[in-house]
């Protein structure tokens, strides 16, 4: 890939993980379904966020590290 690709995808992927954090707020997510409900969607936003950052940041990140926002 190229620079100009790789940024775009990691915009892309930084926007997926402000969307899957923005599950958390919908409408009383919380405090309407169980503890052990909200616990599991939590757990699966983390891995779904894991999955982006490892999987597809990180390749990114790997062959344009200036990319990398902990590396600023």
């Amino acid at each position: 890939m190229d620079k100009q690709q790789a940024e775009k995808i990691k915009l892309r992927g930084e926007v997926a993980i402000r969307e899957l954090v923005s599950i958390l707020d919908v409408d009383h997510l919380e405090t309407q379904c169980g503890e052990a409900e909200f616990l599991a969607v939590k757990r699966g936003i983390g891995l779904a966020i894991g999955i982006i950052d490892t999987e597809l940041l990180s390749v990114v990140y790997a062959q344009y590290p200036e990319l990398d926002p902990i590396k600023e």
